[in-house]
């Protein structure tokens, strides 16, 4: 745990530890962290609804078709974890809980929430700009995704004033071409991610992600002054962020870095 320490004594900027959030979190001393920001996995319905379905051309010239989807890679998240998760939020977060879940989920993730001693005060919405349209044209698409959104108890403040919690920024996606950005099944977009971090912490906080992915929060977070402390389960991921947040100290992205391009020297014109 001595990486993790660093982190938390400001030693150093960030850390993914590679295990289960349950033995990392029960180490870590209470109010050690400033905000959570957490996409866990969704729900069974969600992880059923992915598997099959109708997928998104590669190119321009190609159609739509319907296909079986890829596995998203991990499991649906149960109830049970969901209140351990947030007891754990509780006992560590200093102040704001963030976190993404399906539209159904909304209320098994505020009574979670509630129960472990924190004050959900809003469900924010991400629309997913080019997100999947509905191709059995049956019923409407999805067309956000929920952040639910909570508070230690006590007195609140964030930096967004009076704006409202509904951020509609495109999707992450690798289409018509574009190939390489996305290195998870269920990854989040930087943009949103970094106005998330603007909004709910301060330069030089600590942002815990305890389900990280590929670590797009961790992104978000080095690039706006943040300390980061993501934990990841499974070894590929855990890799892969730490990968892409040595990228990001350079300025590089995650492909240019794995392309060997060298870091632009400070100074030097843009």
């Amino acid at each position: 745990m001595t990486a993790v320490a660093d982190v938390l004594e400001q030693r150093a900027r960030w850390h993914v530890e590679h295990a289960p959030w349950q033995k990392v979190l029960k180490r870590l001393p209470d109010l050690s962290i400033d905000v959570a920001i957490a996409d866990p996995p969704y729900s069974e319905h969600v992880h059923t609804r992915v598997r099959q379905g109708a997928s998104l051309p590669d190119t321009a010239e190609h159609h739509c078709r319907f296909a079986r989807k890829a596995e998203l890679g991990f499991d649906h998240i149960t109830q049970a974890e969901m209140r351990a998760v947030a007891r754990q939020w509780a006992r560590l977060v200093r102040r704001w809980v963030l976190v993404f879940c399906d539209v159904e989920s909304v209320h098994l993730w505020r009574a979670a929430l509630q129960r472990a001693g924190l004050e959900p005060v809003r469900v924010g919405a991400w629309v997913k700009l080019g997100g999947t349209p509905q191709f059995s044209g049956d019923r409407p698409a999805v067309g956000f995704e929920a952040i639910v959104v909570a508070h230690r108890k006590g007195r609140k403040r964030w930096n967004g004033g009076g704006h409202p919690a509904v951020w509609s920024v495109p999707i992450e996606a690798n289409r018509l071409g574009n190939r390489g950005a996305r290195v998870h099944t269920a990854q989040k977009p930087e943009d949103l991610l970094v106005r998330l971090v603007e909004l709910f912490s301060d330069p030089g906080e600590v942002v815990l992600d305890t389900h990280a992915g590929a670590s797009t929060t961790g992104v978000a977070a080095l690039r706006r002054g943040r300390r980061f402390l993501g934990i990841e389960c499974q070894e590929r991921y855990a890799a892969t962020s730490r990968e892409r947040l040595a990228a990001e100290e350079q300025g590089l992205t995650l492909a240019a870095a794995r392309a060997g391009q060298l870091p632009m020297p400070f100074g030097a014109a843009s």
